[in-house]
């Protein structure tokens, strides 16, 4: 259902989270999508987890999907179905109808009953890991980080009509870390040579408005990159992109976590 990767020394407490990274879809799970979108990796996060990979080493836990968005988006509210961006933008769900492009998904209509049976099975164990983490991390360490990471395309105009940034980083409105903590990865990131936003077009998914908790220290946020950034004409890794963002991306961030995690 998901991969998890657990440090092996010098743990920290940082889980480096991915939902939407898998892109398999289960044939037992009636009804399939529409064939040409079975195996897509076009709107899944694909490969995103390998960007921090690299983290594992420094201590951080590392959770990624298996299964594609297009089965059960891990990313929403499993009970309210309200969309996360008031501005008209396609609003996807728990189970997307439509592409990142406007395209059916599946060829009839996703029941509540399917909806329920897939939550159970798929969406609450994920979430369970992610809740272990943190309560585990709190009693450890006397808090816990949780960081989102996501990819997309930069032009996709049912969900934004400009062309997106290299990063935006979601940190719900400036409501997922505290001020300091907030200002301190903003003055991080300045130095890197990419086009980086701050909650807009993206401020975070359900991950990161759910459990942040800054009066008990439980920190979320979210990068959302750019795949350019990582992967070739093929749509595969390149690994020389790939190389290139974690060298900028990495270090910012480890210094910002040396504080984040020990103040």
């Amino acid at each position: 259902m998901f991969h998890k990767i657990t440090p092996t020394k010098n743990k920290i407490p940082v889980l480096i989270s991915s939902p939407h990274a898998g892109f398999e879809y289960p044939l037992s799970e009636q009804p399939n999508p529409n064939p040409e979108y079975l195996h897509d990796k076009i709107d899944c996060d694909y490969e995103v987890h390998k960007v921090l990979m690299p983290m594992l080493d420094s201590g951080a836990t590392i959770l990624y999907s298996k299964y594609s968005r297009y089965l059960i988006d891990l990313n929403r509210d499993p009970v309210h179905s309200k969309p996360l961006y008031d501005d008209g933008r396609l609003a996807l769900g728990l189970i997307p109808e439509k592409t990142f492009l406007g395209k059916d998904i599946y060829p009839i209509k996703i029941e509540n009953d399917i909806k329920s049976e897939r939550t159970q099975k798929y969406h609450t164990p994920y979430h369970s890991e992610i809740q272990k983490f943190i309560e585990s991390s709190k009693k450890e360490f006397g808090r816990a980080i949780v960081i989102e990471l996501h990819s997309i395309y930069p032009n996709l105009d049912l969900l934004y009509p400009e062309p997106l940034p290299d990063i935006t980083m979601g940190t719900h409105h400036q409501k997922s870390l505290e001020p300091r903590l907030h200002q301190s990865l903003m003055n991080a990131l300045d130095g890197i040579d990419l086009n980086i936003a701050w909650n807009k077009p993206f401020a975070g998914g359900f991950i990161t408005r759910n459990y942040h908790d800054i009066t008990n220290k439980v920190y979320t946020l979210q990068f959302e990159i750019n795949k350019n950034l990582y992967l070739g004409e093929s749509k595969e890794v390149d690994s020389k992109k790939l190389l290139k963002l974690q060298s900028q991306l990495i270090p910012k961030l480890q210094d910002w976590l040396d504080t984040a995690c020990c103040d």
